[in-house]
Formats: structure tokens, sequence, C-alpha cells
């Protein structure tokens, strides 16, 4: 290592950098998208990443649960294949674990997150603090592997700290960065926002709207036949133009097996996710229109209905294949979908499967997207699942690029017809 380099590394670890130092560290590094589930450790950082997204210099996405978070960020992957940054309260790691562990670590999807570790010494004088933070440490290595765990107890290095993580991440691996109180200096002035009142009315109009343009009214829906999850997903799939994500369980497995296209991503464990992953990409990439497909448990085990009810892109659709059952949990019935989830998805009812009638296989190394030798040369070295992530990334870029050069050709013929 050169000298200017070690004692750069040194520097580092003595000096204690500011909130902004930090928001513009991870800039400096290419992360201009945040996904968060805000904390008063960050509490200065917070308004600072809000600002810098009203100046058009980077997304900053709120979300009411940590479940989204890694599903959200994966989005923003898939869509644009860059690596965006989630950020969370230790005690929202059991929130998280499914996306990090089923998901992101099957799939070996690119993901950074910040955990602030709330209560890691006795400064903190929260009790519940101190429970999580005494617990911080094992439940990190419990997500994921140890090299991919950084920041210190003390906060010592954290930019340092920052530039790793973010390397590790990128080379494919779920990685958390623990961000101590004593890792940084709050020095930006927090402010309150101005409050808009919103009214009942325009709340109203606003539901009729997406109503009307995303969903179906629950009489509508009622009034038509069942039909089978096969036909459904063969005709949502039908559109070669849109990138489609399918829920785990029988909904991926069929999708799979009758209606397989590189366009498809198969969702194997992430229970409820696919609405974060598709928001995410719809949000991230205008130029792929996007649609995900749910199960009704998976539909009502996902986060991110208020998200959707405030920010609905529109280029996104969402589906839901009601048959009242987790058929592939065996017999358990259903809570039956809200009122509002008719407003916000287009609701089919499907005929449920009878005990040991379904037979698709699982999701794995199948299908249009292992035609080619070298994907599965790839499969037999890394498993089926990463090269299905790899490709359905590989499409969504190919087709976003045709897209957006007949949008601009569009626009030309338009400007010389006038």
């Amino acid at each position: 290592m050169a000298l200017g380099e070690t004692l750069n590394r040194a520097r580092e670890r003595l000096i204690t950098p500011t909130d902004v130092q930090l928001v513009q560290r991870f800039l400096d590094s290419g992360i201009k998208n945040v996904v968060t589930v805000p904390c008063s450790i960050t509490q200065t950082i917070d308004p600072i990443w809000s600002a810098k997204a009203s100046a058009g210099e980077m997304n900053y996405w709120k979300m009411v649960n940590e479940h989204s978070l890694v599903g959200v960020t994966s989005g923003v992957y898939f869509g644009t294949g860059e690596l965006a940054l989630a950020h969370m309260q230790n005690s929202g790691i059991g929130n998280a674990l499914d996306g990090f562990v089923s998901y992101a670590g099957v799939y070996k999807i690119p993901t950074l997150t910040i955990v602030t570790w709330r209560g890691n010494d006795a400064k903190d004088d929260s009790e519940p603090h101190q429970e999580i933070g005494r617990r911080t440490n094992r439940l990190t290595r419990d997500v994921v592997d140890r090299k991919s765990i950084f920041g210190e107890r003390n906060g010592r290095g954290i930019l340092r700290q920052v530039d790793e993580a973010v390397l590790r991440a990128r080379e494919g691996n779920p990685c958390i960065l623990r961000l101590s109180p004593d890792a940084f200096k709050k020095t930006y002035p927090m402010t309150l926002p101005e409050i808009v009142e919103t009214d009942f009315l325009h709340i109203d109009h606003r539901i009729e709207e997406l109503s009307a343009g995303k969903g179906d009214t629950m009489d509508s829906v009622f009034k038509r036949e069942r039909i089978s999850r096969a036909e459904a997903v063969q005709g949502i799939t039908k559109d070669e133009e849109r990138a489609v994500i399918l829920s785990n369980g029988f909904t991926a497995r069929e999708a799979q097996e009758k209606a397989d296209r590189l366009g498809n991503f198969y969702n194997a464990g992430y229970m409820g996710g696919g609405l974060a992953i598709g928001w995410g990409m719809a949000k991230s990439n205008p130029d792929i229109k996007v649609v995900v497909v749910d199960g009704d448990q998976n539909a009502e085990m996902g986060k991110m209905t208020e998200i959707l009810a405030n920010d609905y892109p529109g280029n996104l659709e969402w589906y839901i294949l009601d048959n009242g059952f987790g058929t592939s949990v065996g017999v358990s019935e259903s809570v039956p979908l809200p009122w509002w989830y008719y407003d916000l998805a287009h609701v089919i009812r499907t005929v449920p499967d009878k005990p040991g009638e379904f037979k698709s296989p699982r999701v794995g190394g199948r299908g249009s997207y292992f035609d080619l030798q070298e994907a599965q040369e790839m499969a037999d070295r890394i498993g089926p699942l990463p090269v299905h992530a790899n490709r359905f990334r590989h499409w969504v870029e190919m087709k976003s690029q045709e897209n957006h050069q007949q949008k601009r050709w569009n626009e030309f013929l338009e400007r010389v017809s006038r």
C-alpha cells in the first residue's frame, strides 16, 4: 500500500465527518437512490437527503416498513443496474429478514443497507434501545456473512467503511453498514417543513382516479366467473413489452412452467415482496412497463399499499390472483381482501387448487433463459437463481433502450409533423 494511501486511512480513522460529508461520500460513490425508514440517529441526515432530492441530485423515498426496503432497492437495480441504499433502524432488522435472506442472498442481488446502531453504549438511556443494541452485532451476522458487515461500534473510520461496503455490495453481496451515533457529527439544521393540509374531497378524488385507472370495482370483480391460475398468468404475460414480477409460491411456479419468457422474474422466496420490487423498478426507470402479479396472501403480506396509494407510477400495474386460499402451504383460508385493494389492483378471482392437484415444480434453472449453453454453465457454477436475476436484468436493460429510442423517434416525428 502506498504511503499516501496509508496516511489517508489513518487520517480518516481520526477524523469524525459531519452529516453533510457522510451523505456526500455516498453520492461520490455513485449512490443516487435512497430508500428509508427514518431514525433519530440520522435525524439531520434525513433533511439533507430530502433537500438533495428536491434539487434533483438524487431520489429519496420513504417506506412505512422495513420489509419493503430490500425489494425497492433491488427494483432499482433491475430497472437501472445501479446500487441503491436502504436505511433502517436496528430494531427493523427482523422485519427485513425475508428480503435479505430468502431473496437478495439467494439471488445474489447487490444490496447495501445502513442499519443505525441504537443502544450501542450506555449513553443511550432507552431500555428498548439497549435491548436491541446488545443484539445488533449478532443480528447482523445472522442476516449477512461477516465479510459483508461494516461499521464499528465506536464509529471510527466511517468514510472508509462506506467505500468498502459499496465495493463489496457492487460485487453482488447483500451488505450492512452499521452506523453508530458517534460515527458522524450532527451539523445540518432541522426545520419542520410547511404542513400542507389535505381535504377529504381531494383524497376522495384521488381514490376515484386510482380505481378508474389502476383497479377494478369490487362489484365488477365478483360478477366475473373464476378462471384458472394458468389462464390468468398466460393472459397477463402475453404482452412481450412488459416486465412481469411474479410472486413466490404457486404463481411463480405455474408461470415458469406455462408462460415462461425472458421478461418474467420469478420470485422464489420473498413473501409479499413483489410489489416493492416492481415499484422500485417503475420509479427508477420510466422506459419500462412493469407488472406485478401477487396471490391474495402475498398481496396482504406486503407493506406497499400505503406507498402505492400516495405514489403510484404510471408505468406500473398490479394484479392480484385471489383464490381465497394459501394453497402453497395447504388449505389455509385467506383473510378476505380489504375493499381498498380493489381500488389499487386488478383483482382476478381464480379457482383454488385441490390438495395434491398442483404439479408445477419449484422455480429453478429451466425455461427460455437457460437455452444458451453459456447460461447453463454459469448456473452450474453460481446457481440457477442468480443467473435468472442476471438474465432478467439484461432483458430489462435491452427493452428499456429499445423503448427509449422508440420514444425519442416518436417525439422527433411529432416535431416534424407540426
